[in-house]
């Protein structure tokens, strides 16, 4: 891989890790009114906020009017770590994001797991549970600004490619959920840089009511010109999900207990060959 496919990978996965976990961490300040919806400051001024909307609500910002007060209270919701394992293979995170929305989301749970499945892969695990009353806008709704338009390869596939660079993303579970795409947006009152000054955005959000959900997605990066990442068989049983990802190094099953906070990885046994 170049040295320009680097820079442009590293950009791409900061917009996408952006959507990961910045914006849905305790750092993530975003400029919102303070009934967290998004206003016609923020179309136009943080098209490039990547973040998880419920119910069309965002996260509490600054710009609620509170001045260094509301930053305090902010600071005092910011979520909790659950859980954090680190090894030669993979690390595992686990945390409690639900307080840093407004009550308005109707949020009763939001805990993100976070496997890093070394070198290349991401997975992402979200646990939300909801009030019952719902709104016009999508329940849950994962907004994943990019550098350039998404590619949809299939129904639970996009890939996003950038000078020579690519990642995958994909949509393994639940039922209910569908991928998007928008674009081009005016990102000029926000942008720095030129190359930002239209973006896309690449949505995964559900459709209908959705109180409870177990939303399990990954992200694969590659060269463009690489063969992208079988989609990652996914079960989910009660309160744990095993997913079987196929890696370079070969398969792998990964388990995760979603109320103890635990993860495990092993090789998993290769696929049958396909018998006419």
């Amino acid at each position: 891989m170049s040295l320009g496919q680097v820079f442009s990978l590293t950009r791409v996965v900061s917009f996408l890790w952006y959507a990961a976990l910045y914006h849905s961490s305790s750092v993530g300040i975003a400029h919102f009114q303070s009934d967290s919806r998004m206003t016609a400051y923020g179309n136009e001024y943080c098209a490039n906020h990547s973040m998880i909307a419920f119910r069309g609500h965002y996260q509490q910002g600054e710009n609620s009017g509170e001045g260094l007060e509301g930053h305090a209270a902010y600071a005092a919701r910011q979520p909790k770590l659950l859980a954090a394992t680190t090894s030669t293979d993979y690390d595992y995170f686990a945390g409690d994001d639900g307080g840093i929305y407004m009550p308005e989301a109707g949020l009763q749970r939001y805990r993100r797991h976070v496997v890093y499945l070394k070198p290349d892969t991401f997975l992402f695990v979200d646990d939300i549970s909801m009030s019952s009353a719902t709104s016009e806008a999508p329940d849950i709704d994962w907004r994943m600004s990019t550098l350039s338009q998404p590619a949809r390869l299939s129904q639970d596939h996009y890939e996003i490619v950038q000078v020579g660079a690519a990642i995958d993303v994909y949509l393994c579970a639940p039922e209910g959920f569908v991928m998007t795409e928008e674009g081009p947006i005016d990102n000029r009152g926000y942008a720095v840089d030129r190359k930002l000054r239209e973006i896309y955005r690449l949505r995964i959000h559900s459709v209908g009511e959705t109180s409870k959900a177990i939303l399990v997605t990954a992200i694969h990066c590659r060269n463009a010109a690489d063969v992208p990442l079988a989609k990652p068989d996914v079960a989910v049983t009660g309160r744990t999900v095993v997913a079987c990802v196929q890696l370079a190094a070969g398969p792998r099953e990964v388990t995760i207990d979603l109320d103890r906070n635990t993860c495990t990885v092993r090789p998993a046994a290769p696929q049958p060959a396909a018998t006419e």
